[in-house]
């Protein structure tokens, strides 16, 4: 239970989303009764209440996210549409809030007019600038003077004294207005009038001065400044729309992440450690316990034999123990007393010997004093023989000393005498004391005590060892009082215990007499009130089983509530648990609707008249929109992989297009034209238009023949031949005007490359533009085929004709114009060719030896370029593309892979990071939303363009084991 209250108390605390203050739970060190009293299935409810509380909470920051990322797409979306547009055609001024103009109304001034030429840049920006304030730049110009309501509409007057518009602004060839009136009305606006002046962009007609915004620019007034413009609000949209995708990035991560937290907080919810092991815990403590209460009643029962057989053995050590301890201490006693007089005795007798010791000293000191009295008497003697008069006084002193001598020989003796008396006394005591150790070791029986070292040292462990049982069963005698004091205890509980029995058999005694009296009370009234008093006790017995069975019932609902409780709460939880896939099939559903009407917005269907529609007639729901589902896709094939079936058939639907796009675009490169087909923003289809690099959007398809159509039957049948020809003619000045126009552009545009890029190594600082047109008289209008070329190089061919052996027999590149391709087309061999932007890469081939097949387009696909690639795909050749790594390079890619099927090469990651940190000196630029993410992202860290001259490139492309003796040569080398 613990170690499972120690998971639950993990758990509860690593919760990140349900509210932990809603799991109340014991101290993992409670006591057991606690811990008892603790349900774990109450613990399983708090987890789902606590997640129900928690759900609402977490599915509203997932609401908020949602919306977050809803406003995102929203804003991606406009946006993108806005870019689009962007892309398709030039700005327009802003129209007023009033203004309901529609395009048979008239032409904007601005759509028919252009800076004269020499015009400086900053006079053009203020003249455009003052028109637009004052009103005259969006005003419209009608063939008849027609004034449309709402609007402003200019109509040609007398023309005004002095310098006019007409000498700043130049009239631009429009089929709807003649050129003569848009002249007149552009030479009645002065510019010398009293408050004018264009160089500093004020301009004064009548009561009215208009003033140039500070900084404006122009972008509304000519081609070319609408183009620049147009390109501008490009960038702009494009850099926004980056800004927001990124946004919209950041809010889908929210919502991910808010979606993660309502799962994390179901996970959370479910990873509850399961009850099963405390429930089977509980169970076997249950097993336990009983075990323990019945090996504590068979322990109780030998303990209760085992006291008895304990008190027994008790009291039979006790006797034994009594017997040998008066036994002992008795052996005890004699045995000190004995060991007393044996030191006493040991004295007198150590006492006596230093006595007799002394004796013998005395003796001998005596003995010693003889001798020498003797020795000296004899030499007296000697000497009184010798000298009888002379030693006198020796004599008479020997006779003292010999005095002397006697009578410490007689002392002597007398101490002699003395110490014998002693030793006697103390012989005696010795012997007295002898007899009381043979009386104290007397035993019993009558036998003596032993008194051998050995037989004592036996008998002294036996004692020691006889120490130690009595200290070893002194916690058994300790246990044995516990016993007895705990069995008074239980005695004393008994007593007391039969005190209150007896006070409780005396209360029931007094309740028996009670009833046995309330039973005669019932039985005197029953004998008085016989008939009404069992149709009462019937009526009892009656509302008696009818409340038994209303209570049966209100447990019933009591139960069938908790169990709906219990639902409820389960099924609010499926709810939250569900809602990100109920939000997700609604978004699901909502998009395929969409998808449905995107059908009709793109002109690709019509819903029926008997299904329901809203706005420009899409499905009204989605009812309606699987009702018209089912008929567009009534003839399709059925099954269960119907999906699959459909998804194959649009794809070959989709390669037999792009086939025919690719032979329509080679029919019609004469007349420069191409067919392109156009993705149609999030979603599979495809839209075929014809481009026109005269118009600002391609125009579809379907509706370029139906209007050439009807144009040609028109003209065929209202115009006479030589309206026909001078209207050809007329075309023609305008489409050489336009050409000229662009030319200059062109002109003006290379002459800024060669400025930016001097100082760069590339290949296109050389780029050149030459635009020929030509009219014969003899054969009508012809496109110019001869000045745009393609280069290729180490191509094969097998054919015979004049292009098949240039391409063979040259050792250098050859340049083939949209003349040699239409008109004697060379038949290419089975190769792979590798396709370039840069013609210095040629020449970097061209110093390796490369021996791979290679073209060049010279920059921005033409329509030789076309040609060449639709030649190479319809005769089998494999293509390979690479270009430069830059917002150009990346679409004339992305123009030739999905167009030809072409595989890109040396365009990825690894190759932007194999050329370093600063691969030019140009700046990237923002890149175009096809380009692939990965790259995108290591292009801009370097934040510099990938030229194909570059080394990396170079060795990249270029086989380094095919070259000549010396190796490949290096980037510098090739462009240099």
């Amino acid at each position: 239970m613990r170690d499972w209250l120690g998971e639950v108390h993990a758990w509860r605390d690593g919760l990140a989303h349900l509210s932990a203050t809603d799991l109340p739970l014991p101290d993992a060190t409670a006591p057991a009764a606690d811990l008892n009293a603790l349900q774990p299935a109450d613990l399983t409810l708090a987890a789902v209440r606590a997640h129900a509380q928690a759900a609402p909470r977490l599915q509203r920051h997932a609401e908020e996210a949602a919306r977050q990322v809803q406003a995102a797409t929203e804003t991606v979306t406009a946006l993108t549409e806005k870019l689009h547009q962007a892309q398709q055609a030039a700005p327009v001024p802003a129209p007023p809030p009033w203004r309901t103009r529609t395009p048979g109304d008239g032409v904007p001034l601005w759509a028919l007019v252009d800076f004269a030429p020499g015009l400086h840049s900053a006079d053009a920006d203020r003249l455009e600038g003052a028109l637009l304030v004052a009103g005259l730049l969006d005003a419209l110009v009608t063939p008849d003077g027609r004034v449309c309501g709402g609007d402003l509409t200019l109509t040609p007057t007398t023309p005004a004294p002095g310098r006019t518009l007409a000498d700043l602004l130049v009239v631009e060839d429009t089929p709807a207005i003649d050129t003569t009136r848009v002249g007149e009305i552009l030479a009645a606006i002065p510019l010398d009038a009293p408050g004018s002046d264009t160089a500093a962009g004020r301009l004064a007609h009548g009561v009215l001065t208009a003033s140039a915004p500070a900084g404006y620019r122009a972008a509304f007034i000519g081609r070319t400044t609408r183009e620049r413009a147009r390109q501008q609000h490009v960038r702009r949209l494009e850099d926004d729309l980056a800004a927001a995708r990124s946004t919209l990035k950041e809010a889908e991560d929210h919502l991910a992440g808010r979606r993660r937290d309502i799962t994390a907080a179901a996970a959370e919810r479910d990873s509850l450690p399961p009850v099963t092991q405390v429930d089977d815990a509980r169970d076997h403590a249950a097993d336990r316990r009983a075990a323990a209460d019945a090996l504590q009643h068979r322990t109780a029962v030998a303990l209760a034999d085992a006291d008895r057989a304990l008190e027994r053995i008790l009291a039979e050590l006790e006797a034994a123990a009594a017997a040998r301890t008066a036994a002992v201490d008795a052996a005890a006693l004699t045995h000190e007393h004995a060991r007393h007089s044996e030191a006493r005795a040991a004295e007198a007798a150590r006492i006596a010997e230093d006595a007799a010791a002394e004796q013998a000293a005395i003796a001998q000191a005596s003995a010693d004093a003889r001798a020498r009295a003797a020795a000296a008497q004899q030499a007296a003697d000697t000497e009184q023989d010798a000298f009888p008069r002379q030693e006198i006084e020796s004599v008479e002193a020997a006779h003292r000393a010999e005095d002397a001598a006697e009578q410490d020989l007689n002392r002597a003796r007398a101490d002699v005498v003395k110490a014998t008396g002693r030793h006697e006394d103390a012989g005696k005591a010795v012997s007295e004391a002898l007899r009381a150790l043979n009386r104290a070791a007397a035993l019993p029986a009558g036998d003596m005590l032993r008194t051998e070292p050995d037989y004592l040292d036996a008998r002294r462990e036996s004692v020691a060892q006889f120490v130690g049982h009595i200290q070893a069963w002194a916690p058994a005698a300790q246990r044995v009082a516990d016993l007895l004091a705990r069995a008074d205890g239980d005695r004393q509980q008994a007593a007391e215990r039969r005190t209150r029995h007896t006070q409780a058999q005396q209360e029931a005694d007094r309740i028996r007499r009670r009833a046995e009296e309330e039973a005669a009370t019932v039985a005197e009234m029953q004998a008085l009130h016989g008939a009404q008093y069992q149709e009462l006790l019937a009526r009892r017995d009656a509302t008696a089983e009818k409340l038994r069975q209303a209570e049966d019932r209100a447990e019933q609902c009591r139960s069938r509530q908790q169990e709906a409780d219990r639902q409820a709460s389960a099924a609010q939880a499926t709810l939250v648990m569900v809602a990100p896939q109920r939000e997700a099939a609604e978004k699901n559903r909502d998009a395929c609707l969409a998808q449905l009407g995107r059908l009709v917005d793109e002109h690709l269907a019509q819903v029926p008249d008997d299904i329901p529609t809203e706005g420009p007639g899409r499905p009204a729901n989605i009812t309606a929109g699987l009702a018209w589902a089912r008929r567009l896709l009534a003839d399709a094939p059925g099954g269960t992989d119907r999906r699959t079936v459909l998804e194959r058939q649009r794809d070959r639907d989709l390669t037999l297009l792009e086939t025919a796009a690719r032979k329509a675009s080679t029919g019609l490169a004469g007349f420069d034209r191409q067919v392109t087909l156009l993705g149609i923003e999030d979603t599979p289809w495809r839209r075929a238009v014809v481009a026109d690099p005269a118009a600002v959007r391609g125009e579809d398809v379907t509706t370029t023949v139906q209007d050439l159509k009807a144009t040609a039957a028109q003209l065929e049948d209202d115009l006479r031949a030589d309206i026909k020809q001078v209207l050809k003619t007329s075309l023609f000045t305008r489409l050489q005007r336009d050409i000229q126009l662009r030319r200059e552009a062109a002109l003006e545009l290379v002459a800024q490359i060669h400025d930016t890029l001097k100082d760069v190594r590339t290949g296109v600082a050389h780029v050149g533009v030459q635009v020929e047109w030509d009219v014969r008289t003899d054969y009508g209008i012809i496109a110019d085929r001869l000045s745009a070329t393609v280069l290729l190089h180490q191509v094969r061919a097998l054919g015979d004709g004049p292009i098949d052996r240039r391409l063979n027999e040259a050792t250098t590149p050859v340049a083939l114009n949209l003349l040699d391709l239409t008109r004697t087309p060379p038949r290419l061999a089975p190769q792979t060719l590798t396709v370039v932007e840069n013609p210095s890469v040629l020449k970097a081939a061209m110093e390796c030896a490369s021996p791979q097949p290679m073209a060049c387009t010279s920059g921005q696909l033409r329509a030789v370029d076309h040609v060449l690639l639709q030649l190479a795909v319809d005769q089998g050749v494999r293509l390979r593309y690479t270009g430069d790594l830059d917002a150009a390079g990346l679409h004339i890619a992305a123009t030739v892979q999905q167009t030809y099927g072409a595989e890109l090469i040396a365009m990825d990651t690894a190759l932007v990071r194999a050329a370093g940190d600063l691969p030019s000196a140009v700046p990237l630029g923002p890149l175009p939303s096809i380009c692939d993410p990965a790259l995108a992202a290591q292009l801009r860290t370097t934040g510099r363009v990938l030229y194909q001259e570059h080394d990396a490139v170079l060795t990249r492309l270029l086989d380094p084991a095919s070259s000549k003796q010396g190796g490949c040569c290096t980037a510098r080398e090739s462009v240099e």
